[in-house]
């Protein structure tokens, strides 16, 4: 959960705030007292906390199958102004002056390992789709098996 807060909850701390200034105006000394030692006590609460948080913008989420961290790389490293890269027959231009040919070997490497991993990731849910298919075949044929005992028991009485 992200530590900045959103426009609803400052309103709400700053209703909250107000309802708590006319309660205490109204309120005794050693109230008054009470209150302001939990205030002081929020408030070194809240400050160790921004101390904590990095003055930058929190990172955008990412997505994280396969496809979405190579989409993540394309865009970084082959798109223009962080849009898509060019694509011919879905595939990355890999021609002479285009981005991929400015990458780095080791950024090259990256993006084959990363497409190494979209093609696992779709194998692993196919076999993985298959699996469930077969599972519930498997159960189907066990229930017509049952049902055919059961009528051959019947008949056999």
């Amino acid at each position: 959960m992200s530590d900045l807060l959103t426009a609803d909850q400052t309103t709400a701390q700053h209703d909250a705030a107000a309802a708590e200034k006319l309660r205490l105006e109204k309120a005794s000394e050693a109230e008054k007292a009470k209150a302001l030692e939990e205030w002081r006590a929020k408030d070194a609460a809240m400050k160790a906390a921004a101390a904590k948080t990095p003055a930058t913008k929190p990172a955008a989420k990412t997505d994280a199958t396969a496809l979405g961290r190579l989409k993540a790389f394309e865009i970084q490293y082959l798109g223009l102004d962080g849009n898509e890269p060019v694509r011919i027959n879905g595939e990355i231009e890999r021609g002479v002056g285009s981005p991929f040919a400015k990458l780095t070997d080791e950024q090259r490497a990256q993006y084959a390992a990363l497409e190494k991993l979209v093609a696992a990731e779709a194998a692993f849910a196919a076999a993985n789709a298959a699996r469930s298919q077969a599972e519930a075949d498997c159960k189907v044929a066990a229930r017509e098996v049952d049902a055919a005992k059961v009528k051959a028991d019947a008949s056999a009485k």
